[in-house]
Order: C-alpha cells, then structure tokens, then sequence
C-alpha cells in the first residue's frame, strides 16, 4: 500500500529547522511528506545559529498548535517518533506490537552512530568508520532479509502498508548512498531491503519532493 494515511487528526503546521541536506533530516522530511502534513522548513546559520538551540545542535520541530501556541522539540530520534505517533505510522496503543516494530526502526536509525556520521562528516577517519560501519550492516542486512521474508516479502517490515520503519530504510539508504555508504543494499544482493526502498520511492508524495543530499564541508558541531 503506497499511498499516505487518508485520514489525519491534529494537522498542525511545523516547522523544521535543519541544514539544506539530507542527514538527521531526512527521515523527517520524509514522514511529514507521507503524511501530507503542512510544513515548511528553515535553514539556519550554522555556526551562528548555535546560541538559538536548546541543547546546541538541530534537527529541531516547532509545533504550531491551533490556537497559535509554538513548541518546539529536539532530537531527530525523538522528532520521528513524535511525528510516527501523531499520524499513526506504528501501533502505539499496542505495548507489544509497538515495541517490536520500534527495534526494527532503532536498529536503521543506529547506523548513523555506528560510523554513518563519522564517514561523512570526519574524512581523515573515514575508512576506520566505513569498517565498523558495515560490519554492523553486514548483520543488520542479515537479519532484516530474514525478518522481511517471514512478513511475507512485501515490501514492507510490518504487515501491508507502510510504517515508520520502511519510511526511515529509504530515507537512510539514500542519503547513504549519495555518499558512498550501505551499497550492499540492491536488488541483487538484499532483495527485500530493495522493495521497500522501492515502494516508498514510488509513493508520490517522496517521489515528488526535490531532495538533494549536500554535505560536503558540512560540519554539525
């Protein structure tokens, strides 16, 4: 099922703050596409912007509620399950079902720290993180094949339609790949790991956004 949830309760307007690129954005961009939330982003000025922040670093979600109250949370991690909830993107009244399609997510979301960020953001090291970070993926890829298998090799990690967690496997995969990471995922080599990728690609609400991934000289800190 490639298509949005059709029915949205509490759309409220948001508003992201993060660099023009994809990172600890991406997935977040991709959750408010999917849901046909109104949203607009804001690129702050970065070092600069620093003082501005909570905690000293973005992504970060301003809220807007109804009554034209704002509030703002930081956090990608925290940002994406915020948003997941809201629309209904993984079973959170359901303890069971909800923790264990969250593993799934966390194990995805894990990569970034498991020498995704430090590949693309710290070149004189980057071939020590590339390491670690597929060895991790070499298991991660394992064990997600098996997992997509036994859900029926649909294209998705749970059940027929679309979650949190096949939203975040296409958003990593390809601001990975822009930048030389995870190319064992393919058709070849991880074939249930390709079609989901594939389907949310073909949602048109991701396939229609203008999205590209720049990050050189990008520094976060």
């Amino acid at each position: 099922m490639n298509r949005a949830p059709s029915a949205m309760t509490n759309q409220l307007p948001f508003e992201l703050i993060y660099f023009y690129d994809g990172g600890r954005g991406s997935p977040i961009r991709d959750i408010l596409n999917y849901v046909g939330a109104d949203w607009t982003e804001i690129n702050p000025d970065w070092p600069s912007g620093k003082a501005d922040t909570p905690f000293g670093y973005i992504p970060l979600l301003n809220v807007i509620e109804d009554n034209g109250d704002k509030w703002q949370l930081a956090e990608a991690n925290i940002i994406e399950l915020y948003l997941a909830r809201r629309f209904n993107l993984y079973p959170h009244e359901d303890i069971k079902e909800s923790s264990l399609q969250l593993q799934i997510y966390n194990q995805i979301t894990e990569l970034w720290l498991d020498g995704g960020a430090g590949y693309v953001f710290f070149p004189e090291g980057k071939e020590v993180y590339r390491g670690f970070f597929d060895k991790v993926l070499d298991l991660l890829v394992t064990n997600h094949e098996k997992w997509l298998k036994a859900n029926g090799s649909n294209g998705h990690y749970h059940g027929d339609k679309t979650s949190l967690s096949d939203l975040v496997l296409y958003s990593w995969v390809r601001f990975y790949n822009a930048n030389g990471l995870a190319q064992q995922i393919n058709a070849n080599d991880t074939p249930e790991m390709w079609k989901v990728y594939e389907n949310v690609k073909a949602i048109s609400a991701i396939k229609d956004y203008d999205y590209e991934a720049k990050t050189q000289g990008l520094d976060e800190n």
